[in-house]
């Protein structure tokens, strides 16, 4: 399931610290939830946009996250990453 880009404004981040972590958490039970009524999946994925955040791969990481397999694209401005549901 992709959650394409997932951004908490600076202005909210401090009031409300983890809350993007809250909803990756919260995707992820969602992606069950699917599982076991409507599909089958088995990866949330995330577009993790590094042009507008560089520490957005350690948050991802952090949070379970690693990077997909990619042609060099030296011009790119995201970086698609996956969690697996069942690890």
């Amino acid at each position: 399931m992709k959650i394409a880009k997932l951004a908490v404004d600076n202005s909210f981040s401090k009031k409300y610290k983890g809350i993007g972590t809250f909803m990756i958490k919260y995707a992820k039970r969602f992606a069950w939830a699917c599982n076991t009524t409507y599909c089958a999946a088995r990866f949330l994925t995330v577009d993790a946009d590094i042009e507008h955040d560089k520490g957005v791969l350690t948050f991802y990481e952090k949070n379970g996250f690693i990077p997909n397999a990619e042609l060099f694209n030296k011009n790119r401005k995201t970086i698609s990453m996956r969690k697996d549901l069942y690890k």
